[in-house]
C-alpha cells in the first residue's frame, strides 16, 4: 500500500488544493520519491479544484467527465469488477500534450460526488464499514505509487471521513484569519475522535502530521497574533483533552506566505515548482516538503 495523506479543513479558502497539488508535485520535482515510483492525486471534492488545477476542464476533463472520474470508479467497484488504472490520468500536468512532470498522476473529481452518501449506503450493504470505501479502492491500484495525496471537500462529511480512514496521516492548512482558529479546534477534535472511534484497537489510525500556516502576511499584526495564539493552543491542556500528544509539535515551522507567484500558478494550471527554480517560493516549498517527510516519518515510527 502507498503512503496516503489527506489534506483536510472544513473551511473553504484555506489553501487545501494548492497544498495538495504543490506537495504532490514537489515530492517528485525535488526527488523525494524512490526511483521508479509515482505520486497519485485523488480529488474527492465535488468542487473539482484539484482537477481544475491539473487539467484544462474544457479540453481535457469534459470528454471524460461522464466516464473516467472517481465517482464512476466507485460505481464500477460497487457493481462490477473495477480496474482503477483505467481511471488514472497519467502524467496529468501537460502542455501541448507533452508531460510537464512525469510521475504525477490524478484520479479526477466529479460534481456527482454530491451524491457520495448514496454510494456509501450501497457500499455499506455490500462490504460493511462504509468509511473503508476509499481504502478498498486504493488497495487495487498498482504498487508503483509511493504517495497518494487526497484533496477533500471543505466539510467534515463522509468524503473527508472516508479519506481519513484510508490515510496514515493528514495535514491541516490554516489561514491566519479571524474565526479560522475556532474552526481548527473543532476540526482537530472531530478528526481525532473519528480516528479513535473507527480504530479503537489499533495504532494504525490516521494521525495529524501538522497544521500548516498558509497565505501568511507576517507584516499584518492580526496574522502574527493568530499564528501565535494557534501555537499556544496546540501546546496547551486543550490538546490533551482532545486526545493529542502534548509532546509532539503539531505546527509546521515552515510558513507558506501570500505571494503573487502562488496566484500565477493557479492561473497557469501549474504547481509553483514548475514556474521557477529559485527564490523564496521554492525555498519555502522545499522546506515544507522536507519538514513534512520528517514529521510523517516520525509518526510512522511511533
Amino acid at each position: 500500500m502507498p503512503k496516503v495523506i489527506s489534506i483536510v479543513n472544513f473551511k473553504g479558502g484555506v489553501g487545501k488544493t494548492t497544498t495538495a497539488v504543490n506537495l504532490a508535485a514537489g515530492l517528485i520535482k525535488f526527488n523525494k520519491v524512490a526511483p521508479g515510483k509515482r505520486v497519485l492525486l485523488l480529488d474527492l471534492d465535488p468542487q473539482l479544484n484539484t482537477t481544475a488545477f491539473c487539467m484544462n476542464l474544457r479540453e481535457r476533463w469534459m470528454p471524460i467527465k461522464e466516464k473516467w472520474t472517481i465517482y464512476e470508479l466507485i460505481e464500477r467497484m460497487l457493481h462490477t469488477f473495477s480496474n482503477p488504472e483505467l481511471f488514472i490520468q497519467k502524467n496529468v500536468l501537460q502542455e501541448s500534450s507533452k508531460p510537464l512532470l512525469p510521475g504525477l498522476d490524478l484520479i479526477p473529481g466529479s460534481v456527482k460526488l454530491l451524491e457520495f452518501d448514496r454510494l456509501l449506503k450501497t457500499y455499506q450493504t455490500k462490504f460493511g464499514n462504509p468509511f473503508s470505501i476509499i481504502q478498498k479502492l486504493l488497495k487495487d491500484i498498482e504498487p508503483v505509487y509511493e504517495y497518494v495525496i487526497i484533496d477533500t471537500p471543505p466539510a467534515f462529511g463522509n468524503e473527508t471521513k472516508s479519506a481519513l480512514f484510508a490515510s496514515q496521516g493528514y495535514v491541516i492548512p490554516f489561514t491566519p484569519e479571524p474565526f479560522t482558529e475556532f474552526g481548527m479546534e473543532f476540526l482537530l477534535e472531530k478528526a481525532h475522535k473519528f480516528a479513535i472511534n473507527k480504530f479503537p484497537y489499533t495504532n494504525k489510525r490516521p494521525k495529524l502530521i501538522g497544521v500548516l500556516f498558509n497565505m501568511c502576511r507576517e507584516s499584518q499584526i492580526i496574522h502574527k497574533t493568530l499564528m501565535k495564539e494557534c501555537k499556544k493552543k496546540l501546546k496547551s491542556k486543550s490538546v490533551v483533552e482532545i486526545g493529542l500528544d502534548p509532546e509532539y509539535d503539531y505546527i509546521f515551522n515552515t510558513k507558506i506566505h501570500h505571494r503573487v507567484l502562488y496566484q500565477k500558478a493557479i492561473r497557469s494550471n501549474k504547481p509553483v515548482c514548475l514556474l521557477t527554480s529559485k527564490g523564496e517560493v521554492i525555498e519555502e516549498q522545499k522546506s515544507f516538503i522536507d519538514e513534512f517527510l520528517q514529521k510523517f516519518g516520525a509518526l510512522q515510527v511511533n
